[in-house]
Order: C-alpha cells, then sequence, then structure tokens
C-alpha cells in the first residue's frame, strides 16, 4: 500500500512483551518430569511429601498466571492490529477520495498506487495502471522533461512543480500541475514519489478568453486610437481654416471698420461742412453699428485667443476696493441712461486678489454691464466682497427678474445669449452661431460671448466665476479669485 503509517500509541512494547515471555518459558522449565533419583522415597516422611506437594502447587500456579499474561498479550496484540487497519482504512479512503488526483511511483516513474481522481484523470481503471510508466502518460515532447525532473529526485530532491500535458486515454490532451515530493522511506518499502496532479483545463480556458477579450481590447483601442487620430488631423485642418478666416475676420473686416468709424466722426464733427439734424441722427446710428460690429469682431477674437491659449497674462497683487470702485465709476453713465442705481460697493479694505488687470477689469466690466442693461427699471446694483480662506469673493448682484434652472446651465455656453423678462420664467430670446430666434429685436444686442470669455479669463487667473438666481429675484455672479499669498 502506498500510506504505511500506523498508530502505535495503544500497542504495548515489544520489550515487555518479550519479558512476559521469558518469565512464562521459566516457570513452565521448573514443572518437567522430575528424575526417579528426584522423586521422594517410599518412606519419605509427611513433611516431605507435603513439602513436594506446596511445590507442586506453586508451579502449577506460575503456570496459570502465565497463561493468563500470554492471553492478554494476544488480546492487546489482536486490538491494536485493529486499531492500525482501522488507521489504515482511514487513510485509504481519504487518499482514495481526495479531489484531486494522486499518483504514486517509484524513482524509475513506474506508477504502483493512484486514487480514483488520478483514474479518471488517466481515463483507466485504477489496476490497469499500476505497473505502468507515468512517462506513457506524458506527451513525447516532454518526456526528457519528465526524466529530467525524476532525476532530479533521485539525486536528492525534495519538491518540485511540473505543468506539463497529460495524455489521458478518455479526454485526450489535458493540460495539468503537479505537485511532486519525495516520500520519506519506511521499512520494507522502496523509496517513491507522490504525484499531486490538478487539471488545469478550465483554467487555461479563462486564459484564452482573457487573452481573446485583451486582443479584442487592443484592437478597439486601436481602431478608436486611429479614429481619434483621424478627428486630430481634422480638428487641426480646421484649427488652420479656423486661423485664416480670424486672420481675414481681423484684417479684412476689423480695418475697414475702423475707417468707417473715422470717417462717420469726420461727418458727425462737419468738418467737411455742416449736416442737417436727420443726417446727424443718421450717423449717429451708423457709428453705433459700426462700434456694435467691431466689437463682437473684437469678442470673438478674444474668444479664439483663450480657446488656443494665446492669451498672456500679467498676474500681480491687486487692491480690491479702489479697483471695484474705479469700474463702477467708469459705468456710472450708463447706470444714469438705464435709469439704474449704482449703490456703494461694501467689503473689507486692503484686501488683495492675485490677477491680471486688464483681464480683471474686462471681467467685471461685462459682468456689471450685464446687471444693468438687464435689470428693471428703478432696480440697483451692487457690488460687494469678503475674504474666504485663500479666496477672494467679489458678489455683482441685481434686482432683474433673475434667471431659471434651465438658463443658469446654459448661461456660459458660447454664442448663447438669454435674456430674461420681468414676471417670465422663459426666456426672451436665444442667439446661436447658428442664427438668432423670434424676437431678437426686442432684447439688448450682443454676442453671447461676454460670459464664457469672463469665465475664462477667471479661470486662467487660477478662478472660477458662477452664478445664481431666482426669478423675480435678480441674480448674483460671484467671481473668486486667489489671494497673493498662495503664490508667494
Amino acid at each position: 500500500m502506498f500510506l504505511h503509517s500506523r498508530d502505535r500509541s495503544e500497542l504495548p512494547s515489544i520489550d515487555d512483551f518479550s519479558y512476559n515471555v521469558k518469565r512464562a518459558e521459566h516457570r513452565a522449565a521448573t514443572l518437567c518430569i522430575r528424575h526417579p533419583d528426584d522423586l521422594p522415597p517410599p518412606n519419605a516422611s509427611d513433611s516431605d511429601l507435603e513439602s513436594m506437594s506446596l511445590e507442586l502447587i506453586a508451579n502449577l500456579e506460575e503456570l496459570r498466571v502465565a497463561e493468563a499474561e500470554l492471553i492478554q498479550q494476544n488480546e492487546e496484540l489482536e486490538r491494536g492490529r485493529t486499531l492500525l487497519e482501522y488507521a489504515q482504512g482511514r487513510y485509504q479512503d481519504l487518499f482514495e477520495f481526495a479531489p484531486d488526483a494522486y499518483i504514486a511511483t517509484d524513482l524509475n516513474g513506474r506508477i504502483h498506487e493512484c486514487n480514483t481522481a488520478a483514474a479518471a484523470l488517466l481515463g483507466l481503471a485504477s489496476e490497469i495502471t499500476v505497473g505502468k510508466p507515468l512517462m506513457a502518460f506524458v506527451h513525447g515532447r516532454q518526456r526528457r522533461m519528465l526524466r529530467s525532473m525524476i532525476s532530479s529526485f533521485s539525486g536528492g530532491g525534495v519538491t518540485a512543480t511540473w505543468n506539463f500535458t497529460l495524455l489521458s486515454r478518455s479526454s485526450g490532451e489535458l493540460p495539468v500541475s503537479a505537485r511532486i515530493s519525495r516520500m520519506p522511506p519506511d521499512p520494507g518499502h522502496p523509496p517513491s514519489l507522490l504525484w499531486i496532479v490538478r487539471d488545469m483545463s478550465e483554467e487555461v480556458a479563462m486564459d484564452r478568453q482573457l487573452l481573446a477579450v485583451h486582443h479584442e481590447l487592443e484592437q478597439g483601442v486601436t481602431k478608436h486610437t486611429q479614429a481619434l487620430n483621424d478627428t486630430l488631423r481634422r480638428e487641426r485642418a480646421a484649427n488652420g481654416a479656423r486661423a485664416k478666416f480670424l486672420a481675414a475676420l481681423s484684417h479684412e473686416i476689423r480695418t475697414p471698420l475702423h475707417a468707417l468709424i473715422a470717417y462717420t466722426d469726420v461727418l458727425r464733427q462737419e468738418l467737411h461742412g455742416p449736416v442737417n439734424e436727420q443726417q446727424a441722427r443718421d450717423l449717429l446710428r451708423m457709428h453705433q453699428g459700426h462700434e456694435h460690429i467691431l466689437g463682437l469682431v473684437n469678442r470673438i477674437l478674444d474668444f479664439a485667443r483663450l480657446e488656443n491659449g494665446d492669451v498672456t497674462l500679467h498676474l500681480t497683487a491687486v487692491e480690491v476696493g479702489p479697483f471695484v470702485r474705479n469700474v463702477l465709476e467708469l459705468l456710472q453713465p450708463k447706470c444714469v441712461d438705464s435709469n439704474v442705481r449704482c449703490l456703494t460697493p461694501v467689503g473689507p479694505e486692503g484686501v488683495e486678489v492675485w490677477a491680471d488687470l486688464d483681464a480683471l477689469r474686462q471681467v467685471l466690466f461685462n459682468l456689471i454691464g450685464n446687471a444693468i442693461t438687464f435689470n428693471v427699471p428703478h432696480g440697483s446694483v451692487q457690488l460687494s466682497w469678503s475674504v474666504e480662506h485663500d479666496q477672494v469673493a467679489i458678489h455683482v448682484h441685481d434686482t432683474g427678474p433673475g434667471l431659471t434652472r434651465d438658463q443658469l446651465d446654459v448661461i456660459f455656453e458660447p454664442f448663447v445669449r438669454v435674456t430674461p423678462e420681468p414676471h417670465s420664467a422663459t426666456p426672451h430670446a436665444v442667439a446661436t452661431e447658428h442664427g438668432m430666434d423670434h424676437g431678437a429685436e426686442h432684447r439688448p444686442e450682443g454676442s453671447g460671448l461676454g460670459l464664457p470669455i469672463s469665465r475664462a479669463l477667471v479661470e486662467a487667473m487660477h478662478g472660477s466665476l458662477t452664478a445664481e438666481s431666482v426669478p423675480e429675484h435678480g441674480s448674483t455672479f460671484s467671481l473668486r479669485l486667489p489671494r497673493p499669498h498662495v503664490f508667494h
């Protein structure tokens, strides 16, 4: 048998058994037939006969004791043999019904025992596999490796792991993994090797599936990368066309506009003769139209430069209070013309932000200008600022009709204009790059680029621009910029 383990914990000692047997032999020797010369004479006295009788009785008793001890020793041997057979059966069951395949071979690789799982893996009955070389179940190209593996154990190896292809008589080629151990020799049994073999078919199939998925993903990535490269090339071509368009826009439109504005100013100043009242009104409309178109062109160019990252900012420490008051003072005439009150700014003095002067001025001009333009008659605009940890928040609040949630979601999108109406939760008009919708003539002119440009400038200064509003209760635009110490 492959398993030679014996439970000797309850067996009697061999030395004790030998001693008891020798004692019994010695006692039995005293009962040997005496020589006639040793027999008592006929005229022996009663005391001599009594003495001999007592000696005979003692010897008989000693024989009974020796017999009882021999019976006890035999019972203990029988009980030990029963325990040993039970232990052998128990370990044989564990060996036989183990889920993994167990194969025992000698140091030449010849099978002398295998369990049920191994027989099923090999595709033969257990009794048929005994005596066959394990090499008969290994793929031809791997047999040299098998011989090398077995030789390593002959040279003193203890354990090893080997992955190979098993030739099953029922299932064909099977990928398996074997854990090989050299078993300690038992008396009367030659050295042996234990092969714990596991079928790796499911793992190999899963690996192949994963490899196929990986290959599919690689193909998908390659395909998408190619698509992205194509898109990038198209974007570059579009950027080139846009750059040409912007250059043409700057030269072919802005330059003539400057000339038209200059000629209109000459006519309005009556340098070439007087103009009547109707002509003066027409010249004023022409001048305003030219300025509007020029402003639109400039905003488109500014937005394009911001998108391309072509804007260079010169960040410095700017004191908020004086700067805000200066911007508001420049916009005071617009407040008067729009019948809107610009309230005195409030906030702590001496507070500074880290910003570009021109960019910050442009952002505030746009925010305050919108608060005035989209306000209600006799409404007001309130500027305030406060310190929030490492930032300064500048708030521009108006008392206009406010904006809905849907309007707030798109208000920072380029070329999108949302004009609120008093006591209305729907946009008055929306303009996109595709054109103007109905009702455009009823709202203030604009390009829909002011807020996107403002947000881009603020983010370029490491800040943020957000909006909050409640319909019919006004809007608040909050500009947050870092304080100078953050960058020092």
